[in-house]
Formats: C-alpha cells, sequence, structure tokens
C-alpha cells in the first residue's frame, strides 16, 4: 500500500488563510481537513507531488504536508499550475510516480 497526495493542502484553514487574510477563518469553518494531521499518522511510503506555481493551494502548504508526513517519504515538485501541472511537466510526473510506485526514490525536491 502506497500514498499519492497531489495539490493537496495542509488544511483547509491554511488555505482560506491565503486567499481571505482579513477573515477569521478558523472560527468560519466547520471543518479543518487537517490532511497534515492526517498524512503524520500514516505509516505507509508516501508521494507528495505539487505544482511550483498552484495559486490555489499555494507550494509551501504541499511542502507542509510533505514535512508531516513519516518517512519513507518523497516530494515531487512539477512545474505548471494547480490544475495543469500534470500537463504541463507530464513527463516528470510520470517518471517520478513509476519510480514511486515501482519502490525507487523519486528525484525532486
Amino acid at each position: 500500500m502506497r500514498l499519492i497526495l497531489e495539490s493537496s493542502f495542509s488544511s483547509a484553514a491554511d488555505v482560506a488563510r491565503v486567499h481571505y487574510p482579513f477573515l477569521p477563518v478558523s472560527v468560519l469553518l466547520r471543518y479543518d481537513y487537517d490532511t497534515q494531521e492526517y498524512v503524520s499518522k500514516v505509516t505507509a511510503p508516501v508521494l507528495v507531488i505539487h505544482s511550483r506555481d498552484d495559486r490555489i493551494v499555494p507550494f509551501a502548504l504541499g511542502r507542509k504536508v510533505f514535512d508531516a508526513a513519516n518517512e519513507p517519504k518523497t516530494f515531487l515538485a512539477i512545474d505548471g499550475d494547480h490544475n495543469s501541472g500534470y500537463f504541463v511537466d507530464s513527463r516528470r510526473y510520470l517518471q517520478g510516480l513509476g519510480e514511486f510506485l515501482n519502490g525507487r526514490i523519486v528525484k525532486g525536491e
């Protein structure tokens, strides 16, 4: 078993704070969707894929998810935005995904 997270956010509150810094998002959100907490409990190998130019879920939030994950873990940085990373950087994406699924280390950031 392996876990692959693509363009994931650390928590809904973190994303909301980026887009709505003037609102008390912690009070307004009913559910936090704390990916960072959930991934910290995973014992399977984890691959986090994130586009450098993602403006919906900033790259830094993907890194927070990666940082919270247990070893073995791999981070694959790709080019493109939130919705086009696979298309813009399909060669790196597919190579990294294949290496991860075959149990090899993905070369990324």
